[in-house]
């Protein structure tokens, strides 16, 4: 997945500019194809078995594959004959700008190396999420939000540290999601991100009125703070209650006094920026 942030690392270095970057992530979502529109076109599904199954995913939170397979609507080979024809025909970014004739192999080679090493850099949990139980559980909400986002929307984030994130990203709504430890200590977390990109997550809590209701309603909210409790648990970490709520409007206020904790990044920018407004007792 890292591979197709590589189109972020040439645009900052000027080896691209914006409307290629835009350009090669059209031509990468238009020509990478997901398991299910890969059954349809094979006649292993219908397109009214593929919701079925996108609904069930939906409410259960599990790989499309997976849930085919329990609902009886694919075969073991099958999936697997899908996975691995995914795999081998979906492109990373970087080839697709060689398919553009914007770079060169020869280009492209070190451009990836130096990428790569500046995200060992970035990838280390304690820059990116600090220290102590607090950094547990940023940690395990950043990987909580990248499963949702990739889910339930197709779009690839990662975390970035604070010193990381742009300051030129538009931040119009805001949820919260509120963690309660098994000692009474309570982390609250605000995430901000546009109106626009939440239009397709989340019905209520936004802050425009002709912002319309995302598909997945308040659901996707409501997975990522269940799987943050799960994941907690898992950790060691006894956690009494994980929440998601509406944010109060003066959040936005009190989050433009201070930095982020951290950044979740798309392929072309900054998504969604996470507050730790409150970690007391």
């Amino acid at each position: 997945m890292d591979a197709n942030f590589i189109g972020l690392h040439l645009l900052h270095k000027g080896v691209i500019d914006a409307r290629q970057l835009t350009e090669a992530l059209k031509r990468q979502r238009e020509g990478n194809r997901r398991i299910g529109d890969m059954a349809v076109s094979r006649g292993l599904l219908s397109r009214a078995q593929v919701t079925e199954i996108f609904e069930a995913q939906r409410k259960r939170d599990r790989p499309f594959g997976e849930i085919a397979l329990e609902m009886g609507m694919l075969g073991q080979k099958d999936l697997d004959d899908l996975l691995f024809s995914q795999n081998i025909h979906n492109s990373h970014l970087g080839e697709v700008l060689l398919e553009m004739g914007v770079l060169t192999a020869d280009r492209l080679s070190p451009l990836l190396e130096e990428f790569h090493a500046e995200e060992d850099r970035r990838g280390e949990a304690r820059r990116v999420f600090g220290e102590g139980v607090a950094a547990v559980a940023r940690q395990v909400l950043a990987e909580a939000l990248a499963r949702a986002f990739l889910r339930f929307m197709h779009q690839e984030v990662k975390p970035l540290a604070a010193a990381d994130c742009a300051d030129d990203a538009a931040e119009d709504f805001c949820r919260r999601l509120v963690v309660t430890l098994g000692d009474g200590e309570k982390l609250i977390f605000a995430l901000l991100l546009p109106c626009e990109a939440a239009s397709g997550l989340d019905g209520p809590g936004r802050l425009e009125e002709d912002v319309p209701s995302g598909p997945m309603a308040d659901g996707i909210w409501d997975i990522v703070a269940g799987y943050m409790r799960a994941a907690l648990g898992a950790r060691g970490v006894p956690v009494k209650e994980c929440r998601a709520e509406e944010c109060p409007g003066s959040l936005l206020e009190a989050a433009a006094e201070i930095p982020p904790s951290f950044c979740l990044t798309t392929p072309s920018g900054i998504l969604v920026r996470v507050y730790c407004l409150v970690h007391d007792a």
